[in-house]
């Protein structure tokens, strides 16, 4: 009983108060670190989706399929009609800016940089069609931190 009243209320108080926030931070770290796991497979899923969304899209179109095949294959826009040119143009700057929100994701920290290999693992702008498309209305559509990051990949050191 002695010892009971020996307590300094108050020094108890500020203890039971330090172990409570010590415990609300190691909370708060463990749900931060599970929401960026979330948000990054959430990344990784909405980058596949949209990859595999527009594989198939394309896959399945019958005017669009020849057409790419002969822009992947080395015809160059010379090569093709108005119309023709226009469709790989744009099928183009859709598979641009899938990378794009790709690079973006890693900017915002949502996934880690070492992620951005799946950029470079596409053959799709390595062809001489691309490349001469590349330099004029694709590359202005783009900010100056996509476009320092997209020349750097491999299908603009193949010649």
């Amino acid at each position: 009983m002695q010892i009971i009243k020996r307590i300094d209320w108050r020094t108890v108080t500020e203890l039971i108060a330090a172990v409570s926030i010590v415990t609300s931070l190691i909370f708060v770290g463990i749900e931060l670190r599970e929401n960026s796991a979330i948000a990054r497979s959430n990344a990784y899923s909405v980058y596949a989706v949209s990859v595999s969304e527009s594989q198939s899209a394309l896959a399945a179109d019958p005017i669009l399929l020849p057409i790419m095949r002969r822009a992947f294959t080395g015809e160059l826009p010379s090569e093709f009609d108005e119309d023709e040119y226009f469709r790989a143009y744009l099928e183009f700057q859709s598979i641009v800016r899938l990378h794009e929100g790709l690079f973006r994701s890693v900017q915002e920290g949502i996934l880690e940089e070492n992620q951005l290999f799946l950029l470079g693992a596409t053959d799709s702008f390595d062809n001489p069609f691309f490349r001469s498309i590349w330099p004029g209305r694709i590359r202005n559509s783009y900010t100056n931190d996509f476009v320092e990051h997209f020349e750097t990949l491999a299908w603009n050191s193949a010649e």
